[in-house]
C-alpha cells in the first residue's frame, strides 16, 4: 500500500503539478530514488519537480523565477527593489548609482556608500582611490555632513584633508618664495 499523497492541482510557489512523472533513479543523494511530479509553470513552461522541492520549498518555478530575479536585479524590474538604497552586512548605507566611476575613480560596484556619494558631491569631484570617508562618531550609518571627514588614506595610518591643508600652508610658509611666506605667515 502507497502512502504517496497525490499532489495533482496543488499549486507550489509558481508551480501547479499536472501529474506524476515517472521516479528519478537512484543517486547518492537519493539511493532509492524519489518521486517525481510534472508542472506548469505561471509563465506556461513545463518542469519535472521531486516531490521534495515541493514540498520543502526548493522549487517555486521553472527556473523562471530565477533567470527573471537576475536580469531584473537593476532597478524598478526587481521585486526586491527599495529604490536603490540598502544597508549591507557591515552597517553602512549603500544607494545605487548609474555612473560610479563619477563617484570614486575605478569603481565598478553600482551600489557605493552613501557617504562617499555625500563627500564627493560636497568636493565636486570623484573620491581617489586610495582617500576614504570616516564617520567621526562611529556610526556607520549616520552620513550627516557634519559627521563625515576625508581621510587621505586609510583610516588608520591616513591624515584628516585638513591636517594635511594645515601642514602645506605652514610648509609653504616656511619654504616658499618670498610672496607665498606673506600670504601664509599670517595663517
Amino acid at each position: 500500500m502507497s502512502r504517496l499523497i497525490d499532489q495533482t492541482g496543488r499549486h507550489f510557489g509558481m508551480l501547479t503539478v499536472i501529474e506524476r512523472a515517472p521516479n528519478a533513479l537512484p543517486s547518492p543523494a537519493y539511493p532509492y530514488g524519489s518521486t517525481m511530479w510534472k508542472c506548469v509553470c505561471d509563465c506556461g513552461k513545463t518542469a519535472i519537480v521531486r516531490r521534495s522541492g515541493l514540498r520543502g520549498g526548493g522549487s517555486s518555478s521553472c527556473g523562471c523565477r530565477r533567470t527573471n530575479m537576475l536580469k531584473s536585479q537593476v532597478k524598478e524590474k526587481s521585486n526586491t527593489w527599495k529604490g536603490g538604497r540598502i544597508k549591507d552586512g557591515a552597517g553602512y548605507i549603500k544607494i545605487y548609482v548609474d555612473t560610479p566611476n563619477e563617484i570614486r575613480l575605478g569603481a565598478t560596484n553600482k551600489y557605493l556608500p552613501e557617504h562617499d556619494i555625500l563627500i564627493s558631491k560636497l568636493l565636486g569631484r570623484p573620491l581617489f582611490k586610495e582617500e576614504t570617508v570616516h564617520h567621526k562618531n562611529g556610526i556607520r550609518y549616520d552620513n550627516r555632513i557634519a559627521n563625515l571627514e576625508l581621510f587621505t588614506s586609510r583610516h588608520g595610518g591616513g591624515q584628516r584633508v585638513v591636517d594635511r591643508v594645515k601642514d602645506a600652508r605652514e610648509l609653504l610658509a616656511l619654504y616658499g618664495d618670498p610672496e607665498e611666506q606673506a600670504l601664509y605667515s599670517n595663517l
